[in-house]
């Protein structure tokens, strides 16, 4: 009974631990390796350690501690990439999921299984809330996004001054629209929402 209830609490794909191919490679090349996971209210709720990245595969170590999602667990796993030529100087790395063998930016990890997920049959948490609560969720993004400093924005670096500017006007509309409504709030299972922290790498426990 309770398993059936955890399996209706979170169905969306916010509320699970999950890896980006991409973001993986990037922040292993910097020295950061160690995605540390905790929930909406700081709660920690799992680590990854990325051990290595090659052309074709790569090579994690976790640990999941996530009741209401993920699971709990640990492992290591290889898991296989493919690369598309996204210009001439980068190939962007895919996962491929092993169990449709389909590419995939993003994996998920749910049951001890690392998929996509449509094989988790996962939704996108912005697709099963109304109007006005994914205004709030766009403010907040655009919040984090430009750091407002005494109520102006502060663009980021490398960012286009046409993109920055669009993105102010979007954010100072999203706010007077939200200034003459009431805080919204999803509904309870829609609440959980798992968000990593990107430390320098770390040699984890022995399997």
């Amino acid at each position: 009974m309770i398993e059936d209830k955890q399996e209706t609490l979170a169905r969306h794909i916010e509320a699970y631990i999950r890896l980006e191919a991409a973001t993986c490679e990037k922040m292993f090349r910097q020295g950061l390796g160690t995605a540390i996971w905790h929930d909406q209210h700081g709660e920690y709720c799992g680590t990854v350690w990325v051990r290595n990245i090659s052309s074709s595969q790569i090579v994690i170590a976790y640990s999941s501690l996530s009741p209401q999602s993920s699971g709990s667990g640990e492992g290591q796993v290889l898991l296989p990439l493919e690369r598309a030529a996204t210009n001439p100087n980068y190939h962007k790395p895919y996962f491929l999921c092993r169990d449709c063998a389909r590419r995939s930016g993003q994996l998920v990890l749910a049951k001890e299984k690392w998929a996509c997920r449509k094989c988790h049959g996962f939704t996108y948490r912005s697709q099963r809330l109304g109007p006005a609560y994914r205004k709030e969720q766009r403010s907040e993004e655009l919040f984090e996004l430009l750091r407002p400093v005494g109520g102006q924005p502060s663009r980021p670096r490398y960012m286009r001054a046409e993109r920055f500017a669009a993105l102010v006007t979007e954010y100072e509309t999203l706010r007077a629209e939200l200034r003459e409504k009431p805080r919204m709030l999803p509904e309870h299972s829609l609440r959980l929402a798992l968000k990593p922290s990107w430390r320098s790498s770390s040699e984890p426990w022995v399997i």
